[in-house]
């Protein structure tokens, strides 16, 4: 049994650490020992498992920004949030950069589903002050 276990790890590792073609599909089988030690009914019965890898072709996006894009009469103190998603894989907390007004800002995140949401607390801004939020964020996956 140790073999097959054995086996199965080397595969996944060769997986990690290979160069791997999308919409590649890969089976991997495990199961059965050849012990005598290991004698019915405490033999595992065979399991394969098959699988397709595809490209994740899904961009991060903001949603529930809040305030909204071009609200006026915010404010000053008010808190801005977000959320960064991404329908693939999901989206890379450390590469989450949140800019006010071209400065980088602390933030909080939160994981949600499919992403992160993002606070900005304890800015001031001043009455009238027109107030520029950029993100940046990647996929999970490169």
């Amino acid at each position: 049994m140790m073999k097959k276990v054995i086996g199965l790890l080397v595969l996944l590792m060769a997986l990690q650490s290979s160069v791997v073609e999308y919409n590649s599909t890969f089976t991997t089988t495990t199961g059965g020992c050849s012990s005598k030690a290991y004698a019915a009914p405490n033999v595992m019965t065979t399991y394969t498992s098959t699988f397709t890898i595809i490209a994740d072709t899904a961009k991060p996006y903001i949603a529930n920004f809040i305030p909204a894009n071009n609200a006026t009469g915010v404010a000053v103190n008010t808190p801005i949030s977000f959320d960064i998603l991404d329908d693939g894989a999901g989206v890379k907390e450390s590469t989450i950069v949140v800019k006010v007004n071209g400065n980088i800002v602390p933030y909080t995140a939160t994981a949600i589903t499919k992403g992160y949401h993002v606070v900005i607390n304890d800015l001031v801004f001043a009455y009238g002050m027109i107030v520029t939020v950029t993100v940046q964020g990647s996929d999970l996956v490169p």
